[in-house]
């Protein structure tokens, strides 16, 4: 929460219990009246929310994100609200938050992996987390899913990452262990309005099903197989 004059006053943090309750949840309390600032974040599991300081720190120092040069699994399935509430003395004010879903849902199926020892799929580039307004805040970390095996010659696994821009550079990295096999820009592949993926949707899931053969590597992004990318494995 943040006063009228823009400076943080303190944080709350709700569970279930008092999400549900009738009553709703009381943020301003014997506030003095004027313009406040709310910003809420939900599902804030593997994320640090930044360190402010009451009467000091400013909204723009506000951000949730992982922690810088780590190797997740998965990034957090982050929902955000930015809400300005108008306090007057003796008018309580009840409004409901809703809150956007600020991640997307990578599904990978990958095929013909067992022929590669150790192989790794994973994302650089993408956020680490969103800032005070829902934009995307950046840092160094690497995604690298899980991969499990669904059945024989077949492996699947999901991540989630932050919300990114058109100007970001997300790369998808495919390596046997330390060593690199292919690499590809995912986030100029999504730019092609052929992959029909709306990644302004309130709901976005981006399926990839990678192709493993003995010379290259084939991507394919949405089912769209007219854009699949054969990728020539290095050193072949």
């Amino acid at each position: 929460m943040f006063d009228p004059a823009g400076y943080y006053i303190k944080t709350l943090h709700a569970g279930h219990d008092e999400l549900t309750s009738p009553d709703g949840l009381g943020v301003l309390d014997g506030v003095p009246a004027g313009d406040y600032t709310v910003v809420s974040y939900a599902n804030v599991k593997r994320s640090i929310i930044a360190s402010l300081i009451p009467g000091v720190s400013t909204a723009a120092e506000l951000y949730v994100a992982l922690g810088n040069g780590a190797v997740y699994r998965t990034g957090d399935p982050l929902f955000h609200s930015l809400k300005r509430f108008t306090v007057r003395r003796g008018e309580p004010v009840v409004t409901p938050v809703a809150l956007n879903k600020l991640f997307y849902r990578i599904e990978l199926n990958v095929t013909g992996a067992e022929k590669v020892e150790d192989f790794r799929i994973t994302f650089s580039g993408a956020p680490s987390g969103i800032d005070y307004a829902g934009h995307p805040f950046t840092g160094p970390v690497i995604y690298q899913p899980t991969l499990q095996t669904a059945e024989v010659g077949e492996q699947s696994g999901s991540l989630c990452i932050p919300r990114f821009t058109d100007g970001a550079s997300v790369m998808m990295t495919l390596a046997s262990g330390e060593r690199l096999l292919a690499q590809m820009s995912l986030s100029e592949y999504l730019k092609q309005g052929d992959v029909a993926i709306d990644l302004t949707a309130k709901d976005v899931v981006i399926p990839i099903d990678v192709a493993v053969s003995t010379a290259e590597i084939t991507v394919t992004v949405n089912d769209w197989n007219d854009g699949a990318v054969q990728i020539p494995m290095v050193g072949h």
